[in-house]
């Protein structure tokens, strides 16, 4: 996929998650910044595609809110995105078995990558409204203390995490 493909999944994932919206941006697109670093040598769709290797990464991330944001848009905005294409993803280091999902019918830049992207960006739109109470993933913690339903304990506990 292409930058903005990524960035407007991305953007998706944060509105319906609720999620930081500027963490899951650069998840969506760190990927490929990391190839660009001068004297890298990275190839591109190697070791910076590999899904086991972000896995690991964000379960060390998990307790982190802004780093597991990052690194959420970086499994599902990038990742699996660039894994509907022909070439797919590495599962684990380059060269070995890769991950395509779909047969990879979506080809890079096409009409269709640029539909899919706006499809799901309008549904996710669709899904949460925005100045909505959270989403339908994100629970409102800090409205649940504030309206007294739950204490500062169980606020405290539950108030970065997910579900």
């Amino acid at each position: 996929m292409i930058w903005a493909s990524h960035l407007t999944v991305g953007y998706a994932l944060a509105h319906v998650t609720g999620m930081n919206p500027v963490a899951v941006g650069i998840g969506t697109i760190l990927p490929d910044l990391v190839e660009k670093i001068p004297g890298t040598n990275l190839r591109h769709r190697g070791i910076s595609h590999s899904l086991a290797l972000h896995a690991v990464i964000l379960t060390l991330f998990a307790s982190i809110p802004p780093l597991r944001d990052a690194w959420i848009g970086v499994v599902v905005a990038h990742l699996l995105c660039d894994a509907l294409s022909p070439t797919g993803i590495p599962v684990f280091l380059e060269g070995g078995q890769n991950l395509v999902l779909f047969s990879g019918r979506l080809r890079v830049g096409s009409p269709m990558e640029l539909a899919l992207a706006a499809g799901i960006l309008l549904l996710a739109l669709l899904v949460v409204q925005p100045g909505s109470e959270g989403s339908f993933i994100r629970r409102p913690w800090g409205k649940l203390y504030e309206e007294q339903v739950i204490d500062k304990r169980e606020y405290l506990e539950h108030r970065f995490s997910m579900f």
